[in-house]
C-alpha cells in the first residue's frame, strides 16, 4: 500500500507573479560554465581590451541569504588592465527605450584603490555605457561603492563596507522622455522581502545633466586600470523591468507543504507501512540543494539523506513507518536547503496496534469421531 505526500518548492516569487511578470525578465546569468574557461567562450562578447587578461570563470560562487540567485553555478573574476566584456538580451532595434530597468549582482572585492573606477554598467554598445558601478578604498581601509549616470560625476556611499565580504549591489536606470534627464538609484544590500525600498544613493544634480542612454541592449563587466581598477569576483546577475524580477521583490515562500500534517493510521507493532514524498523545483532557474533530510523518531525513517534536483524537475523520497510498541507515534520529517524558508517539516503520526485476535494453541487434533457425532 503507498500514499504520497506531495511537497511543493515554488518559485520565489511564486508562479502566480512569474506569470504576470515573465516578460519583465530580461537576463539571468549564474556562470554555470566550466571553471577557467573564458566568458567569451560563455556567451559573453569582448567589446574593449580585447585580446588582455579575459574575465575567466571561477569555481567559487558567491552566497547571500533570500537572493534568487545566490550560490547557484560558479562565478566570474574580476580583474585589472583586462578585456571588457558584454552580455545582451536583446539587438536592434528591441532594446529597452521606456520607463525603469533595474540589474541587480552579487560581488566580492579582494582589492580597490583610492581613485577608483567603475566595473559594472548597461551597455548599449561598444562606447556607450551607463548606470555605472565604481568602487575606491577610503582612507580607513574600507571601500566605498558609488554610482554616475554618465560617469562624469560620481557619488559615493560611507566608507563602511569591507574587502572580502560579499555584497549585493542593485541599480535602477530610469529612462524618462526628453534629453539629459534620466536618473539612477543604487542599493548596497537592499532588503529583500519588501517592496522596492529608498536607494542607498541617488545620482548627482550635475550627472543628471549629462548624456542618457536612448536603448539599452545588454549588461557589461568591466576591467579598468591597474591603478584605479578593483578586483574580486562578480556573480547572480539579474536583470529585470521589474524591482521583483531583478533583487527579488516581495518574497514569498519558496517551499509550499500540501500538507504539514500527515498520519499513517494504526499499523500492527513489527509491520511497516510506506509512502513517498514527491519534491518538486518550480524554480526554472536554480537548482533546489537539499542537505539533509532527516526523522525525529526512529520509528520513522527516509529512504535518503539528501537530494539535488535540477530546474523545473522533482524527486520522489519514501518515508517508512514501523512501529516497534504498542504506542500513539508522531515525529516530524526535516529538510534543510537551500531554500529561504528552510529548515521546513511534515508532522507525521502512526499507532502501533496488537493484531485483533489470537489463539491458544495453533492447531487441534480430534482423533476418531463417529458420523455425526459432535466434539468440543
Amino acid at each position: 500500500m503507498r500514499r504520497s505526500i506531495t511537497v511543493l518548492f515554488v518559485l520565489g516569487c511564486a508562479m502566480l507573479l512569474c506569470t504576470a511578470s515573465a516578460s519583465a525578465q530580461l537576463l539571468i546569468e549564474d556562470f554555470n560554465y566550466t571553471s577557467g574557461t573564458a566568458l567569451t567562450a560563455n556567451g559573453w562578447s569582448a567589446h574593449s581590451g580585447a585580446g588582455t587578461l579575459p574575465e575567466m570563470v571561477t569555481a567559487t560562487g558567491l552566497s547571500y541569504t533570500g537572493y534568487a540567485s545566490s550560490n547557484i553555478g560558479n562565478a566570474a573574476t574580476l580583474d585589472s588592465t583586462g578585456q571588457d566584456v558584454n552580455k545582451t538580451w536583446a539587438s536592434y532595434p528591441n532594446g529597452i527605450t521606456s520607463g525603469n530597468i533595474y540589474y541587480s549582482f552579487l560581488v566580492n572585492l579582494t582589492t580597490a584603490k583610492s581613485a577608483g573606477d567603475y566595473f559594472f554598467h548597461f551597455f548599449k554598445n561598444s562606447t556607450t555605457f551607463g548606470g555605472r558601478v565604481f568602487a575606491k578604498k577610503a582612507s580607513n581601509g574600507n571601500i566605498c561603492f558609488g554610482v554616475s549616470k554618465a560617469s562624469t560625476n560620481i557619488v559615493y556611499t560611507d566608507s563602511i563596507y569591507s574587502l572580502n565580504t560579499t555584497y549585493l549591489i542593485a541599480l535602477k536606470y530610469s529612462i524618462i522622455a526628453g534629453t539629459t534627464n534620466d536618473t539612477v538609484a543604487l542599493w548596497v544590500n537592499p532588503a529583500i522581502g519588501s517592496t522596492e525600498p529608498a536607494p542607498t544613493l541617488l545620482e548627482s544634480t550635475a550627472d543628471r545633466t549629462g548624456a542618457d542612454l536612448d536603448t539599452i541592449y545588454g549588461i557589461a563587466i568591466r576591467q579598468g586600470t591597474a591603478a584605479n581598477a578593483p578586483k574580486g569576483t562578480v556573480d547572480g546577475i539579474r536583470v529585470g523591468t521589474t524591482w521583483a524580477t531583478s533583487v527579488g521583490g516581495t518574497l514569498l515562500p519558496q517551499i509550499a507543504l500540501s500538507q504539514t500534517n500527515y498520519n499513517f493510521g494504526s499499523l500492527n507493532v513489527g509491520t511497516s507501512l510506506v509512502d513517498s514524498i514527491t519534491i518538486q523545483n518550480n524554480n526554472a532557474y536554480g537548482t533546489l540543494s537539499i542537505s539533509s533530510i532527516t526523522s525525529s523518531k526512529s520509528v520513522f525513517t527516509v529512504s535518503a539523506a539528501s537530494a539535488t534536483i535540477s530546474p523545473s524537475s522533482s524527486q520522489k523520497i519514501a518515508v517508512t513507518y514501523l512501529p516497534t510498541a504498542v504506542a500513539m507515534d508522531s515525529a516530524y520529517i526535516i529538510l534543510t536547503s537551500n531554500d529561504p524558508t528552510s529548515p521546513d517539516t511534515i508532522r507525521v503520526f502512526g499507532a502501533g496496534v496488537q493484531a485483533g485476535f489470537s489463539a491458544s494453541q495453533t492447531s487441534i487434533t480430534y482423533g476418531k469421531v463417529f458420523k455425526d457425532s459432535t466434539v468440543i
